[in-house]
């Protein structure tokens, strides 16, 4: 910039984020770097109390806190220099928490049904412990408002101690897990209005099931007889149907510059649908098998046969621990798979594209670093090429000459691209041409058992027949949009055919790899590369709606851990005496444990199996309907989390043992006639 008396300069100052700011700060930073109206152009410019290095016409150099006001004659100088990428940056990340809010709160809703379902069936195990008390107030008089009142009364200071634990452990996996430490003071405000309302939700259900258990209980249960009868899984399928073509409907999950990768709600809610549906189902069965299942028991042993007497006789409370187990371990094992697959979709398509983890140009007389040759390959690209599709018609192709020897040492492959081992295709592909008829295979286009090819190398085009001998749909280094035609690069030089951009594809850590070849001083130039086929943080947002989902399902697991103890407590009285009894029959210590094993395992363990099985059949279902970049090959891969699976199947297992161990541990410990005579 240039005035009287005052040479040309130029400088450049800046002021960087500070860590963990929130958007709301970012938005207040941003007006208050540049509010802008007709006539004037505000700015603050003083960073960190430290004044511009230079003096400007119009805006003083100054160290103080004080707002200058630049003319309109002088906001020139701001609009061609005051440059800041915060605009961008907080439009997309409001443009991040609108796709992930919309995507998160159908979870969310579903994992406040799941707690809602649990604060029911404590009401509802309320009403079963204190039977013998509800009938005698009943008969004195007691309304079912008042008696389900009372209840809501003494279940107060656990709801409570639960929803201030819930806030507080919302705060904490939101600071711990992200995707960022900082959260809103707004955010913290909403949480704990949300805490408040969903107290007063379970407050208001405990006293509705309370009250609507003690009227069936008067009633014969005539109307929930036929509630039960009712099919509500056919309205359960109907929607997951409709879910299920809204999947494939949800197009590209990418972002592209300030738009982001929006999650389609009823797409997303497709397997909650399908695992409701199923479970439903099976839940059905169940129930229907369980008076034929005790009948047959009588022979079993006793332990089996305790334990299904048990189950049959609280079938209400068992089965709905195993719908609650399955949902909360299906949503879970949905979540986790599809997330991996997405990862290894994400990946395969990369690595496809490239042929390799690196793969670069070198020149025709340069060599590879001994450290790298044992894990590389060559291979030779003729762009100019072509390939006859039936009758006259020809398709143009790109062919790579490669070195069957030492191609599968290096290139990327997986068992999902063709029903052959890549082995058993560079076997064939090494096979010598006979008759000039070239074995090779071709992908991103249909050719004839035999047809006639050409490759056009400084103006001479030969010509050779191609017999394809394996079928792929995808291939290490195939091309985006133009057929790629494999053959072996001996069966070329037999052709007389030597002219072609030479590359390696070399298997590796990239930085390393290129670390290794800029040490070596080799010249070598890099056209594939991994951002060129996805960009990683444009699938953020489909990557953590499903870590949600998982954190959900890890949620709902502890919910059922829970209702696990409920059962167990509220089952107390029952229990102890019925040991007590068995015990003069002969049942020993041992035998009662094991069927508490039974017991519980019938119902947490079979529920999880069940919903991590239903999980991974809606995840083969579902995966192939959400392709991240369809332009590149292969299509979307399934990769179940079978770690996730087992480590869950094991783990409620062991859940269940040590549950029936402490069970028979209290029961040992306990008196019967205390328990009589406290009647609890």
């Amino acid at each position: 910039m240039t005035t009287s008396g005052v040479k040309e300069v130029q400088g450049a100052w800046g002021a960087p984020l500070e860590s963990d700011v929130t958007v709301a700060e970012v938005d207040a930073l941003i007006h208050e770097l540049a509010c802008q109206s007709d006539t004037v152009l505000a700015l603050d410019w003083c960073v960190e109390g430290r004044p511009p290095p230079i003096a400007i016409e119009g805006i003083p150099a100054y160290g103080g806190e004080d707002r200058e006001v630049v003319a309109a004659d002088d906001a020139e100088f701001v609009t061609r220099y005051f440059e800041s990428h915060l605009p961008f940056v907080l439009q997309r990340t409001q443009a991040i928490q609108t796709s992930v809010a919309g995507g998160a709160w159908p979870v969310a809703v579903f994992a406040a049904l799941a707690g809602g379902a649990l604060v029911a069936a404590a009401g509802s195990l309320w009403f079963d412990r204190r039977r013998r008390e509800v009938t005698l107030l009943t008969v004195r008089g007691v309304s079912p408002a008042a008696l389900g009142l009372k209840a809501v009364l003494e279940l107060v200071p656990a709801l409570g101690l639960g929803a201030v634990a819930g806030v507080g452990l919302a705060y904490g996996l939101v600071s711990w897990l992200g995707p960022s430490p900082a959260v809103e003071p707004g955010a913290v405000g909403q949480a704990a209005l949300t805490g408040v309302a969903a107290l007063a939700a379970a407050a208001l259900t405990t006293g509705l099931v309370v009250t609507g258990r003690i009227r069936a209980h008067h009633d014969r249960g005539r109307w929930w007889k036929c509630l039960a009868v009712t099919p509500w899984e056919l309205l359960l399928g109907a929607a997951t149907v409709v879910s299920y073509r809204r999947l494939g409907e949800w197009g590209v999950p990418v972002s592209r510059g300030a738009e982001v990768s929006r999650v389609d709600v009823v797409g997303l809610l497709f397997p909650v649908l399908f695992l409701l549906a199923a479970v439903a189902v099976v839940m059905r069965l169940l129930a229907l098998a369980l008076r034929p299942l005790r009948s047959a028991s009588r022979t079993w042993p006793i332990a089996l046969y305790l334990a299904i007497r048990r189950v049959a006789r609280y079938r209400v409370a068992a089965i709905g621990l195993v719908a609650t187990s399955a949902v909360a371990a299906g949503v879970l094992g949905y979540a986790a798979t599809l997330n991996q697959s997405l990862d290894a979709t994400l990946e395969a398509k990369a690595r496809t594209f490239i042929g390799s983890d690196v793969a670069v140009g070198l020149d025709k007389d340069v060599g590879l670093p001994a450290g790298l040759a044992a894990r590389s390959t060559e291979v030779d690209v003729y762009r100019q090429a072509w390939i006859e599709r039936g009758g006259p018609r020809r398709q143009a192709v790109i062919v790579a000459a490669i070195d069957p020897d030492t191609f599968e040492r290096a290139a990327f492959w997986d068992a999902s691209f063709s029903d052959r081992s890549l082995g058993e295709i560079m076997g064939r592909l090494a096979a010598p041409p006979r008759d000039r008829t070239v074995p090779a295979v071709v992908v991103g286009t249909d050719v004839a058992a035999t047809a006639e090819a050409g490759i056009t190398s400084r103006g001479t085009t030969t010509r050779f027949k191609v017999e394809p001998v394996a079928a792929a749909q995808a291939f290490p280094g195939m091309k985006r949009q133009t057929p790629t035609m494999f053959v072996a690069g001996s069966a070329l030089d037999d052709l007389g055919l030597r002219t072609a951009a030479r590359e390696a594809w070399i298997r590796g850590d990239r930085d390393d790899t290129l670390a290794v070849l800029d040490a070596a001083r080799v010249a070598y130039s890099e056209d594939r590369r991994l951002p060129d086929v996805v960009d990683r943080a444009s699938f953020l947002t489909v990557s953590w709606t499903f870590g949600f989902m998982q954190s959900l399902g890890i949620a709902a697991g502890v919910l059922v851990v829970g209702g696990l103890a409920v059962y167990l407590d509220a089952r107390r009285r029952g229990r102890l005496l019925g040991y007590a009894f068995a015990r003069r029959m002969g049942l020993t210590r041992h035998q009662h444990r094991r069927a508490l094993l039974v017991e519980l395992a019938a119902s947490v363990v079979v529920g999880c199996w069940l919903g991590l099985a239903i999980a991974l059949v809606g995840a083969w279902v579902a995966y192939e309907r959400i392709d991240p970049v369809p332009g590149f090959r292969p299509d979307p891969l399934l990769r179940p989390a079978l770690a996730v699976v087992v480590a869950l199947a094991a783990a409620l297992l062991i859940v269940a043992g040590l549950a029936a161990a402490l069970a028979q541990l209290r029961i040992d410990r306990d008196d019967p006639v205390e328990v009589l005579r406290a009647g609890a």
